[in-house]
């Protein structure tokens, strides 16, 4: 299972901001990500699953990529959602093993695949 949706993500770690305006983008990006999976209705591989989250960065100098742990905290409602959709906990290391990248593209995005993980 493989998509893709244009959104910012920004590092959550480094951020001073009220907790109101952080609930609301978390609330935001779990309500894309549902609909997103729900709209696919695509066959999932057997679990377990390998996650791949992959930010996507504009081709612009001044905008970095983010380091790993920014990277991973970026994706956190995200992930959340994921889990939620696919009926797990996203700390059950036995059904999936979440990795992290970042590309550079046209504009901001970012880019899910679900893939089986094969013994």
């Amino acid at each position: 299972m493989h998509f893709s949706w244009a959104m910012k993500l920004e590092s959550r770690a480094n951020k001073r901001e009220h907790w109101g305006k952080r609930h609301r983008r978390d609330k935001e990006q779990k309500a894309i990500i549902r609909d997103l999976m729900l709209a696919k209705q695509l066959q999932l591989p057997g679990a377990p699953w390998r996650i791949l989250l992959t930010r996507v960065k504009p081709h612009d100098r001044r905008i970095r990529f983010l380091d790993g742990d920014n990277l991973q905290a970026s994706f956190k409602a995200i992930r959340d959602q994921i889990a939620a959709s696919l009926g797990f906990d996203d700390g059950d290391e036995q059904v999936a093993t979440w990795s992290y990248a970042q590309a550079v593209g046209p504009d901001y995005g970012i880019e899910v695949e679900i893939s089986e993980v094969k013994p």
